[in-house]
């Protein structure tokens, strides 16, 4: 049993597990971050200091607009709260750059309401046009209940969302869907896109029933059911060339690429669809016209209008967990607790959250490659693994497990077999422990289901044990996933 208990992992995910500092001082920006993401807000005031005014943040040398995202991702309200009477957000800038965040909430918008000073007059405005770029219906409604008014400009900024349930309720609010705003009205914007589902919320008085008509005999598919909705590109590896796809149920669509988007529509047959481009003033051009077809694995997009030559693209549908996420995993790693059980299990506490992993998993990984250095399926943990909360109870007869901070690698020792800190200083173990984790770089990369075809990066941890594991070495590896942003 204590040979396998060796092979337990523990998490210091993609940036690296950070531990807390153990002397008191200015707090570094990556800490401070942690803090709020965490919901640490002692810590934060105590960074901050007594006097609550922006200059804080400078003071600090520490950024607002940095931890108020990370309090957004770790849903930290109070957080949120303490940000703000620290005087942010203290510009236009900051604020509309805040209310665009992907996990901006109504509930923090209320706070913003009932603590920052004529929010709602000074910032009212851009947080709704923000709002409904970002198609937030519940921050949408609070701001019109508020009394905000309600723009051509914020009308239309929901047209590529075809939020029209909230449209009308924008209508019902004071909009006026006639009201020109940079040389165009909402009803004649609909018009220049040709979507009927737009026209139809919109034009109110019914001036344009017989336009409304054309469109509806001339666009609106007949199938293609299976096209609707959004649909991404990503070159493998990364890089340019990313294009997303948005088919609306009227026919009309949004076709956007790593130089800009159009307008365009789109008709279907059988598995395939033929897609139009428009230019600014909503003409079609036919001679960028394009077929893309659905397969087992996705969209087939062509290499360029017209479809010939080049290689084989395959755009994903964009899913509602695409959308409200932002990370594979978390955008840091702080580890709080590590322990061995006797029962063979290894119960990793991060970020407020845990697992328990059965040792087998891990010694099995390890004999399923030459080296035991492979990223496979039973030595990468993922994130969506881990239960929120603390470890509950700590079995008797465990043992913490430390951790160093210091990067080791199997690729210093002349036969992989040894880990070492560089090339000529092999890793050793914390002094009075039997097992020692530490990060360990590696160049493999991980080709599970779901990855790209050129894998995914990862970051792996190395358990040094004071004999040899199963698989004759006395380190066993595991991995996570890097972070990788949403985009």
């Amino acid at each position: 049993m204590r040979r396998l208990l060796a092979f337990l992992p523990i998490p210091a995910l993609f940036l690296g597990l950070l531990a807390a500092p153990a002397a008191a001082g200015p707090m570094s920006a990556q800490l401070a971050n942690e803090a709020a993401y965490l919901g640490d807000a002692d810590e934060l005031r105590e960074a901050l200091g007594p006097e609550r005014s922006y200059e804080a943040f400078g003071r600090a040398g520490l950024d607002p607009q940095g931890l108020f995202r990370h309090a957004l991702m770790g849903r930290q309200q109070d957080v949120a709260a303490l940000l703000m009477e620290y005087g942010f957000p203290s510009s236009r800038w900051e604020a509309e750059k805040i209310l665009g965040d992907r996990h901006m909430t109504p509930e923090v918008l209320w706070l913003f309401l009932e603590k920052v000073p004529g929010f709602a007059q000074t910032y009212g405005p851009v947080a709704l046009l923000v709002a409904a770029r970002t198609d937030n219906a519940g921050m949408c409604r609070l701001l019109m209940e508020t009394g905000v008014p309600v723009t051509p400009k914020a009308l239309a900024a929901l047209f590529l969302h075809r939020d029209l349930d909230l449209i009308g309720d924008m209508i019902g609010h004071g909009a006026d869907p006639y009201a020109r705003e940079d040389g165009i009205t909402p009803v004649e914007l609909a018009m220049q896109w040709r979507s009927a589902d737009l026209l139809r919320v919109l034009d109110v008085r019914g001036l344009h029933a017989e336009r409304l008509a054309e469109l509806e005999r001339d666009l609106r598919p007949a199938d293609g059911t299976e096209f609707l909705g959004s649909w991404k590109y990503h070159p493998p590896g990364g890089g340019f060339g990313e294009m997303v796809f948005t088919f609306y149920p009227d026919g009309t669509g949004l076709f956007a690429g790593g130089v800009g988007a159009a307008m365009g529509v789109w008709k279907a047959g059988g598995d395939a669809a033929t897609i139009v481009p428009m230019d600014e003033k909503g003409q079609l051009a036919e001679e960028q016209s394009m077929v893309v077809k659905l397969t087992a694995e996705g969209l087939e997009v062509p290499s360029a209008p017209g479809g010939s030559g080049g290689p084989v693209r395959i755009a994903r549908k964009i899913t509602k967990a695409d959308l409200e996420s932002d990370w594979r995993y978390p955008p840091f790693v702080r580890m709080e607790k590590v322990v061995l059980t006797g029962g063979g299990d290894l119960l990793i506490q991060i970020n407020r959250r845990h697992l328990s992993v059965p040792l087998e998993r891990l010694v099995r990984a390890a004999q399923e490659s030459p080296y035991g250095r492979t990223p496979v399926d039973g030595n990468l943990l993922r994130w969506d693994e881990f239960i929120p909360g603390a470890i509950p109870a700590v079995p008797p007869g465990s043992i913490d497990l430390p951790y160093v901070d210091r990067h080791t690698s199997p690729g210093y020792s002349v036969k992989w077999d040894k880990l070492g800190f560089d090339h000529s200083t092999m890793a050793v173990l914390k002094e009075g422990h039997s097992f020692t984790v530490f990060p360990s770089e590696t160049s493999e990369r991980y080709y599970g289901p779901g990855c790209e075809r050129f894998g995914e990066s990862v970051r792996g941890y190395a358990i040094l044990a004071d004999r040899p594991f199963e698989h004759g070495k006395d380190w066993v590896l595991f991995y996570f996933l890097r972070s990788k942003e949403n985009r």
